[in-house]
């Protein structure tokens, strides 16, 4: 499971340079008045673990990361700016300290700006140094003993680093090279497709109306290959796979709770009383040629209620449209969740819900909802330091600066003695310290 460890940002917006977070394995939780960036720094989060600078267009930034799967640790380093000159890429020197190091460049949809990455991986073979230098159209790779492999960029992903979907390709043929390998393995479906979870209804509303969730080609051996377009649930592709086998033509895929496949509507269902529910997904187009490529979208959820009517999800309240939502988010993302005032609309037992069925997915949330704070544990005043992002606006002469950092480790233990006398809940006691 992929797991941002450590954001450092030299430049970005009207940031404070030099900030620098760190985050812990589980809850993470953004804390601020309006207007202090928990919303940008969600974004923010999510561009980095998805790869995808589509949110940034236009804007020069400089950026320190880490993530860190299990037994591998991607140090990265990412800059836009202006671009003065052409890349032609980027070289790396014998005395890095680093076991292992690449180096790559890429061009974003701007026209007048680069992205420049640097990404050393700290945990494999020190004797290995692999060089990547990447462009628009194509990717060089230098071995540790001097080899250089060239494939050609077939992936135009303007928002994204273009070589990203390239790697995904060259990862999965035999004989790749380590290193691409190890890349890949960052690079899930459920990453690339990650976005951030937001306050009110706005993603069940692209779901519900986007004509295309994914699409399913045809191949040669009559299997059917799945293109996800958006990020699905994994059941999805085998719902998908079944149903097309048993018929081509069908008109729509269907995920009924209490099946398999159907897991993720099941705890919602029981937490709104619903007998059970069904997701459907239609077809919305089918092009025929050398192979066939079937489109899927416009997700409806019905629900039976006790007295065995049937609803569809517009005639749910807003908190059944947030929680079903959010455990279709659950299931798109088994290994990090981004969301935006979590408990938005939220009956206390149904938050508890929530949390709980976080499982160990790391997560960064926000909330001015009390309650969400109230159901978090600690076991040490470390844990609590790394738990919490203090977000806030300082008046710097004539304009704001944000401030984004972790609590002081006075504040962190001053906080975990309270917390461990139990006689306030979490919210009081960040609100008393004027934490929150």
């Amino acid at each position: 499971m992929v797991k941002l460890k450590r954001l450092k940002i030299l430049k970005f917006r009207s940031l404070r340079p030099g900030t620098e977070l760190f985050f812990r394995d589980s809850s993470n939780i953004l804390l601020g008045k309006n207007g202090t960036g928990k919303t940008t720094l969600l974004n923010l989060i999510a561009s980095l673990l998805s790869w995808d600078f589509s949110a940034l267009p236009t804007e020069a930034f400089s950026i320190e990361y880490e993530l860190a799967s299990v037994d591998t640790l991607l140090d990265i380093r990412l800059e836009k700016r202006e671009r003065p000159s052409p890349i032609s890429g980027l070289a790396v020197g014998t005395h890095s300290p680093i076991r292992e190091v690449l180096e790559a460049a890429s061009t974003t949809s701007s026209s007048n700006h680069d992205i420049l990455w640097q990404i050393c991986v700290k945990n494999p073979d020190p004797s290995t140094a692999y060089t990547i230098n990447t462009s628009d159209h194509e990717i060089k790779i230098q071995t540790p003993s001097g080899e250089i492999y060239e494939y050609q960029n077939k992936f135009s992903i303007k928002t994204r680093a273009p070589w990203v979907s390239t790697f995904v390709a060259l990862g999965k043929t035999e004989g790749a090279e380590p290193i691409t390998k190890i890349l890949v393995s960052f690079l899930s479906d459920s990453i690339l497709h990650m976005v951030r979870f937001d306050e009110s209804l706005e993603r069940l509303a692209q779901l519900t109306s986007a004509p295309k969730l994914f699409s399913a080609t045809r191949e040669e051996d009559g299997e059917y290959a799945f293109h996800p377009s958006q990020s699905t649930p994994p059941s999805f592709r085998e719902a998908t796979s079944h149903t097309l086998s048993r018929n081509p033509d069908a008109d729509e895929i269907r995920i009924q709770s209490g099946e398999q496949g159907g897991e993720f509507l099941d705890r919602p269902r029981r937490l709104c009383g619903f007998q059970s529910a069904l997701c459907l997904i239609q077809r919305t187009a089918r092009v025929t040629g050398a192979s066939e490529t079937i489109d899927f979208g416009n997700l409806r959820f019905d629900f039976v209620l006790r007295d065995n009517s049937v609803i569809n999800h517009h005639h749910l309240s807003y908190g059944q449209k947030r929680l079903f939502s959010f455990y279709y988010y659950l299931a798109c993302n088994p290994t990090v969740v981004v969301a935006d005032e979590l408990v938005n609309g939220m009956h206390h037992d149904w938050i508890e819900a929530c949390l709980d069925d976080l499982g160990d997915r790391q997560s960064f949330l926000t909330s001015q909802n009390p309650l969400l704070l109230d159901y978090l544990s600690f076991e040490s005043a470390s844990e609590v330091q790394s738990s919490f992002v203090l977000c806030r606006n300082d008046e710097q002469g004539d304009h704001d600066q944000l401030t984004w950092e972790n609590m002081s480790s006075d504040d962190a233990q001053g906080f975990f003695d309270a917390y461990q006398v139990g006689l306030q809940h979490v919210s009081e006691i960040l609100r008393t310290r004027g934490l929150w």
